[in-house]
């Protein structure tokens, strides 16, 4: 049999499985690395845990994680890992050093989206070289459009990759990256592919630079450049030495350096542009927009509705089925039937999956609508506020 390209497929490929005793053949395997809910804390330490797990017949890679006594302790033994990691089996990209005291974690906290009692420290990722071939221009959930390098499929950690995003029109601009170059692929997390360089001699004889599109790409709908806020002058910094380099910012008083607050940034001045580094799309009724706006709806930290995936959702748009996040419930059986891989079952466990989302409360929801600058913390402040979206709606400014 072939097999898979990496655990990561091999397992969301198992997990889906209708048939549990072919998942049973795969032979799963898990190692425990953190703690979820505990109802009643026995250890003073994460460490003393996590030994008591593994006490209990579950692994929780007790010969590769460390306790160190110190920060210098922690950073050898991030050093040292990356030399061991090939030895066992199974990929990593990093480690993660965390504070070992429960109490001091609690006292910590976290923000919004990570806690503030570990950090995550990733390996130089692996890189790829291929001859960019052609490039497109995807349109994002908000209108953004972004440049997408396409080439001939290169193996990249543990996947055949034949696409990669050339995240916005300063990165081509900062790379200086042509059609025809030799562009270098990574993959950021070991997950998504992204440019990152090229290897071709600029004083060769190359084709003309990429530029950005006149029109939307999917609905020929007018383009336009995000502004600085109100009062706000928008720069960027001209060094090409600096770390913040092309990186557009924007303050009320514009400064005489790139040097920033925190120490990042350079001496060198900075120039002074006329617009923020997206572009968009400012039609609201944008398909290629919906696509994306009706799958992150349903994402599994909005209204998780399992098996809406974007597949499906391509069709139900394609076909005018949806229009709008209401039309999901009002969806049925002569509907999806008509969409292709649907039958009996299938159609079932979606209209059972969009049922069970109507439960899922006012912070998903808000979070779901996808409303520029509305995250999941926003969404908890504005639900803490108001009793429901109603009241939401109707409040002033």
């Amino acid at each position: 049999l072939e097999q898979f390209a990496n655990p990561r497929n091999a397992t969301a490929g198992t997990l889906k499985q209708l048939d549990p005793k072919i998942a049973a053949e795969r032979g799963l395997a898990f190692i425990a690395h953190g703690l979820g809910d505990i109802s009643q804390v026995h250890d003073a330490t994460a460490s003393q845990l996590m030994a008591r797990i593994e006490g209990w017949g579950i692994p929780a890679g007790r010969d590769d994680w460390r306790v160190c006594k110190n920060i210098d302790e922690a950073i050898r033994r991030v050093e040292s890992w990356l030399a061991e990691r090939t030895a066992v089996d199974y990929p990593t990209d990093g480690m993660v050093i965390k504070v070992d005291e429960l109490f001091l974690r609690e006292q910590l906290g976290a923000t919004s989206k990570y806690p503030r009692w570990c950090i995550a420290y990733k390996y130089e990722a692996e890189r790829g070289v291929a001859v960019l071939k052609g490039r497109t221009f995807q349109v994002g959930r908000t209108g953004n459009i972004t440049p997408v390098a396409h080439f001939d499929p290169i193996p990249l950690s543990g996947t055949m990759v034949s696409n990669a995003s050339l995240h916005n029109f300063d990165e081509i601009e900062r790379l200086d990256v042509r059609l025809g170059d030799k562009i270098v692929v990574e993959k950021a997390g070991e997950i998504i592919p992204q440019v990152v360089s090229i290897q071709t001699d600029k004083d060769a004889m190359r084709q003309g630079p990429i530029t950005p599109p006149d029109s939307c790409p999917e609905c020929s709908g007018v383009l336009e450049w995000d502004a600085p806020k109100a009062g706000h002058t928008a720069f960027r910094c001209t060094n090409q030495e600096c770390e913040l380099y092309f990186q557009r910012r924007q303050r009320i008083k514009l400064p005489q350096t790139c040097m920033m607050e925190t120490g990042r940034g350079c001496d060198g001045p900075v120039e002074v542009v006329d617009h923020m580094v997206e572009l968009r799309c400012m039609n609201p009724e944008c398909p290629a927009q919906l696509r994306e706006r009706v799958v992150f709806f349903a994402g599994r930290n909005q209204m998780d509705i399992e098996n809406l995936g974007p597949a499906v959702v391509n069709q139900l748009v394609d076909k005018g089925f949806v229009s709008h996040f209401a039309d999901l419930y009002e969806l049925d059986e002569i509907k999806l039937m008509q969409l292709e891989g649907f039958a009996a079952k299938s159609t079932y466990n979606l209209l059972e999956a969009i049922q069970a989302s109507k439960d899922r409360g006012l912070v998903r929801l808000l979070t779901a609508l996808g409303i520029r600058h509305v995250g999941g913390r926003a969404a908890e402040v504005l639900a803490g506020e108001f009793d429901d979206i109603d009241s939401i709606a109707a409040a002033s400014v």
